[in-house]
């Protein structure tokens, strides 16, 4: 598996920015730091300098060496950055008019969700799921969708961000001639993305999924080639940049993990269940995917929360599928004003989705025996990474 990793080009540059991370936050090392810039551009000049003292050789051919000089200055900058962002907790990137903009919108379409005739919990349920606005979310609420191992839908994630691309490509997809407006539906694409992103509240996990996505969707536009496991590493590397203290983020942990787990064991859990038939392979699929995720972020789950559940087996194809309809028909049930034909029908569907999400995590959340209590240490739980 390292060697696997390693050959992606973004991977290293990482795990050196996180090993910055690590020893800024553990031993406060910034004051020493520029250490770390002093041997890095002492040792480019002289490499530089003997480079041209040696004929015929080429002033990168020391491909080591200058490997240590670049570790040495991404050193330098995470400890830096690290150290910026510990001295001010949030940075903001955009302007506050963008954010108080999203915010109106975002109270806007709460009051759609208010319209709804069903129970105050299932319209937090649907704010939550939608627009990631958990404020109203009662802690009974969140408790019966951990215990059936279907809390990650009540957090904006990659699975939501992606449910929104693939009805927006599903969209761009009737165009007639789209291929002609691939860099039009690319830039589109990528602003409907973010402002969704922007729209849930900016949270770790959905800024993961919109870097992730973005990734994707360039190197598809211009490179036609994009690898999972160096697309989540660049994305992991531009959030860090960004924020460095995301790497503490509960969210960016388990997101991050269960992503990678996804590509790693996803493949190889389907390879005993391959099927051409569509009515099996779409459900294997969900199961492979919710199993490959739950493998990776179970000893993350019982050291933070100290339990586990049993039960995401058998609530990950009806939830899976639920989700699947219900973010795209009450996105557009909530952009649409009420006079529009046909905006009672998406109501009372969304009406009878969230009915039915709702009614399954609760009848799955009774079983007693569903969930496993355990305490695992920081180092039991890195010990079990590692087997």
């Amino acid at each position: 598996m390292l060697k696997m990793l390693l050959k992606r080009p973004m991977v290293r540059p990482l795990l050196v920015w996180i090993t910055g991370i690590l020893l800024q936050t553990s031993c406060q090392i910034e004051p020493y730091s520029v250490l770390f810039l002093i041997f890095s551009l002492t040792g480019i000049l002289f490499s530089w300098y003997s480079a041209g003292k040696q004929s015929g050789k080429s002033l990168f051919s020391g491909r080591a060496i200058w490997g240590i000089h670049l570790v040495l200055l991404l050193l330098f900058l995470s400890v830096q950055f690290t150290c910026l962002h510990q001295k001010r907790q949030e940075i903001n990137l955009l302007p506050a008019g963008v954010f108080l903009q999203a915010e109106n919108i975002r109270d806007k379409a709460l009051s759609s969700i208010e319209k709804l005739a069903v129970p105050d919990d299932q319209k937090a349920v649907l704010a939550t799921i939608t627009l990631g606005y958990r404020q109203a979310l009662p802690k009974e609420v969140r408790n019966r969708f951990a215990l059936t191992g279907t809390a990650h839908i009540l957090a904006v994630s990659g699975m939501h961000v992606a449910i929104a691309y693939g009805f927006l490509s599903f969209v761009f997809a009737l165009f007639p001639l789209k291929h002609k407006l691939s860099f039009l539906i690319y830039l589109l694409s990528l602003c409907l993305i973010w402002a969704y992103v922007l729209l849930t509240g900016y949270t770790p996990s959905a800024v993961r999924a919109g870097c992730m996505i973005s990734l994707y969707l360039t190197g598809r536009e211009w490179v036609k080639h994009t690898d999972g496991y160096n697309t989540l590493a660049a994305a992991a590397f531009c959030m860090l940049v960004v924020r460095p203290l995301y790497l503490f983020d509960i969210g960016f942990q388990l997101s991050f993990i269960a992503v990678f787990f996804i590509l790693y064991l996803e493949p190889l859990l389907k390879i005993p269940l391959q099927t051409k038939n569509p009515l099996f392979s779409i459900p294997v699929t969900w199961i492979t995917i919710a199993c490959a995720a739950q493998a990776g972020v179970t000893l993350l789950s019982i050291y933070y929360f100290g339990y586990t559940t049993l039960l995401f087996i058998f609530t990950a194809i009806p939830v899976s599928l639920l989700i699947t309809f219900l973010l795209p028909v009450s996105l557009i049930w909530m952009v649409l004003p009420e006079w529009v034909p046909g905006c009672h029908f998406l109501q009372q569907g969304v009406e009878w989705l969230l009915h039915s999400l709702c009614e399954i995590t609760d009848r799955f959340s009774r079983i007693e025996s569903g969930h496993v209590l355990i305490r695992l240490s920081r180092g039991e739980v890195i010990a079990g990474y590692l087997i």
